[in-house]
């Protein structure tokens, strides 16, 4: 059985999350076992999971390697270092964690949605939609998979099947973030802008904060030629945008200064 996979994907650096709780004691006994040169695989899978949970990401990459090259054939082991992996942005990585997983245990439908979130960040649309609806065949229930398929066929141009998707994942999670946003999204790309307005509103209700949703209500009423509302709304959403929303931001100042001269070409002189 060949090593874990050392090489990177170039997506991201390795990068630590930041740690949760009882993070301090986890990461004193995984000192504490390297010192004293643990060999045992279980002990080193659940100091993996202990540190995976306690967000000590390239520590419990370490304890999974570990535990792997003393007995690879632990599918749990696997999947969490394709969760690792997925946590630090190593997508590739990711999915040959959950591939080796799953050669192992074909039916962990988690190791499928996990695989089908990494190829979607890879791109990998087809792919991802194909290990989506895997995940669905096992544990139709778990509305994550439900709403990866909904991304998967909107980012292939099948709006309308990704809308049957996130209506299915609403069922079974009717407050589910993602899915009332990105059913909102579909909405919009089928044209029916006022239903995906409304989307956008349960969403805020929820979330009133929510710089993605506060941006796309705005955008559905310049859309329906709300142009004073519009306004409003984008105003709202640059109040709560934080810096990774630089770039729309700029986008919005811009749409900001169409409208209001638009505004002011449509009231004429005086």
């Amino acid at each position: 059985m060949a090593p874990p996979d050392e090489e990177t994907d170039g997506l991201a650096p390795l990068v630590e999350g930041r740690p949760g709780p009882g993070h301090e004691q986890a990461r004193r006994r995984f000192l504490e076992s390297m010192a004293a040169g643990e060999s045992s695989p279980e002990a080193w899978l659940q100091l993996g999971q202990e540190l995976l949970e306690c967000r000590l990401f390239s520590d419990s990459l370490e304890a999974l390697a570990r535990s792997v090259r003393a007995e690879p054939r632990q599918p749990h082991a696997w999947f969490l270092r394709g969760a690792v992996l997925a946590e630090l942005g190593m997508h590739a990585r990711a999915v040959r964690a959950y591939d080796r997983c799953l050669e192992q245990d074909p039916g962990r439908f988690n190791a499928w949605h996990g695989r089908a979130s990494s190829l979607y960040v890879l791109q990998r649309f087809d792919e991802s939609l194909a290990a989506s609806e895997t995940a669905i065949a096992v544990a139709p229930w778990f509305a994550h998979a439900w709403c990866c398929k909904g991304d998967c066929l909107r980012r292939l141009g099948r709006p309308a099947e990704a809308l049957a998707a996130y209506e299915q994942v609403l069922l079974l999670a009717p407050e589910h973030r993602s899915a009332l946003n990105n059913k909102g999204l579909a909405l919009k790309d089928l044209g029916r802008v006022g239903e995906a307005q409304a989307c956008f509103e349960t969403l805020l209700a929820l979330e009133p904060r929510d710089a993605g949703a506060l941006f796309n209500r705005a955008d559905c009423l310049e859309a329906n030629g709300k142009t004073r509302q519009a306004l409003d709304a984008y105003h709202v959403f640059l109040d709560a945008a934080g810096p990774r929303h630089a770039q729309l931001a700029a986008e919005v100042r811009l749409r900001i200064a169409v409208l209001l001269q638009r505004g002011r070409a449509e009231a004429g002189p005086g």
